[in-house]
């Protein structure tokens, strides 16, 4: 990861090669903020996503983007264990 931001890598579930990434800038663009969510529901649920930050991500998020996150990933908790 080069570039500052939230860089994301999706990696498939059965074959374990990287599929695609990208890379947001939350801390400069708040249009990157609904990019990267765009992003992440685009992909296949059989899909891993690994997300990393690169200096400070979080200073143009909306508030409910940090909800968006957690009730994402309880979700799939949730699927996963039923």
């Amino acid at each position: 990861m080069e570039r500052r931001g939230i860089a994301v890598v999706v990696i498939n579930e059965e074959t374990g090669k990287i599929e695609t990434s990208a890379t947001f800038d939350t801390h400069i663009s708040k249009d990157a903020s609904t990019s990267l969510k765009d992003f992440i529901l685009s992909n296949k649920n059989d899909s891993i996503l690994v997300f990393m930050v690169r200096d400070e991500g979080s200073q143009q998020y909306p508030f409910f983007f940090f909800f968006f996150f957690f009730f994402f990933f309880i979700s799939l908790i949730f699927l996963n264990n039923k």
